[in-house]
């Protein structure tokens, strides 16, 4: 049984990131027998029969998807299956306003995304939303650069990007920084406000995965906007809001996930001379973990010599995870390097920057990372129950 859900869950993630094709409605249906309330699966099933010509059928699946993620409290990946059925099927007055009521009502993360939708008039929302356009993107694909005009307002949809922001190191100096981090479903980017200023990019983003994501240009939310002043307002707060998570170094759902600081058992292998590459592997526990790197802390330092003298180094890192049959397995390199007392004597502390991550292994360490509070929950249980089995870790 475990396997069989195990199976279920790598189809359904499959289908959404582009790497499981099914062309075949009996096969929906089969999987729709095992997992009868998953949108995601609801919303790739219409886009078969959209594909197939079934208009009607699609448009129905759509809206059943919808359902569902407001069900879940999924706003954003709502408004876009609402949005493919009423392209095949015009929405009447009523329908709309009853959506519109739904997503008020939705039972949605506390995020400024969410908020932004959830504080929109019915009219407001239907203006905005027929300005909106959709794409789906494949992996390394460069969405924006830096010293390029800003033109749109992107929504992340599904997927994941990397944001790329520089900084001038010193005033009056042609030197920059490099500050990075993921952005993730439900996070915002692109600058277009005050819609009248001619707004140059500060940051390259580009897709780690493949990536769905709504957009807006700046002069059709700026036409929304004279029609719907107060609809100005809601974007004036958005950007309000990501002016503290770019000050912050973060996307709203890394920083949300990274109060949590995760402990995670470890094991890291260390270069040891130049006939084997890992020979020397010590186990160890992380302070706090994130899909670009993480903080360890390691037996003895001896073993590994001075922990700066290791910077630079290549390491290969295995994260023990809950609830996964085979652990991730990430080079990375190791960017600091410090003493750690603990109750079990001295220990060498590593900060590690993660240099290759497989799909896999990214879709492992995001959900592991980014899970809802009850996940966290679950996962911080079972850490106390192995911290009881396991002096090691204190």
């Amino acid at each position: 049984m475990k396997e069989q859900l195990e199976r279920q869950r790598r189809i359904i993630k499959g289908i959404f990131d582009g790497s499981v094709v099914i062309d075949s409605t009996k096969d929906f249906e089969s999987l729709f027998e095992d997992v009868p309330e998953n949108p995601t699966l609801y919303r790739a099933f219409a886009d078969l029969l959209v594909r197939e010509k079934a208009f009607a059928a699609g448009a129905m699946a759509y809206k059943n998807a919808a359902g569902m993620y407001l069900d879940s409290g999924a706003t954003l990946q709502a408004i876009v299956s609402q949005t493919l059925a009423w392209r095949l099927s015009n929405p009447s007055l009523g329908e709309f306003q009853d959506f519109h009521s739904r997503i008020i009502e939705c039972k949605a993360q506390d995020s400024p995304l969410n908020q932004f939708f959830q504080r929109m008039e019915w009219a407001e929302m239907y203006s905005f939303l027929r300005c909106v356009e959709r794409s789906r993107l494949p992996s390394r694909k460069m969405i924006k650069r830096f010293g390029d005009r800003e033109s749109h307002l992107f929504f992340v949809v599904s997927g994941i990007l990397k944001e790329s922001i520089y900084h001038q190191a010193k005033e009056q100096e042609d030197t920059y920084r490099k500050r990075s981090f993921n952005l993730m479903k439900n996070d915002y980017f692109g600058k277009v406000y005050p819609f009248r200023e001619v707004i140059i990019s500060k940051s390259d983003v580009e897709t780690v995965s493949r990536v769905e994501v709504l957009k807006i240009a700046g002069q059709k939310l700026m036409e929304v906007c004279v029609r719907h002043p107060r609809v100005e307002l809601l974007v004036i707060d958005l950007y309000e809001k990501r002016i503290e998570l770019e000050e912050d170094g973060t996307s709203y759902r890394v920083r949300k996930a990274a109060r949590h600081q995760l402990p995670t058992k470890a094991a890291v292998g260390f270069p040891q001379g130049s006939k084997e590459r890992w020979p020397l592997v010590l186990d160890g526990v992380t302070r706090d973990i994130s899909l670009n790197g993480a903080c360890i802390i390691v037996g003895s330092k001896y073993l590994v010599g001075a922990p700066g003298e290791m910077v630079g180094k290549d390491v290969k890192i295995t994260l023990s995870l809950p609830r996964t049959t085979e652990d991730p397995y990430i080079l990375g390199k190791v960017i600091w390097g410090k003493e750690a007392l603990n109750r079990k004597g001295e220990r060498a502390m590593f900060g590690l920057e993660f240099q290759e991550l497989s799909p896999r292994d990214r879709e492992l360490l995001q959900d592991y990372c980014y899970g809802g509070n009850a996940e966290q929950n679950l996962l911080w249980s079972l850490w106390e129950s192995e911290k009881k089995r396991d002096p090691y870790i204190q």
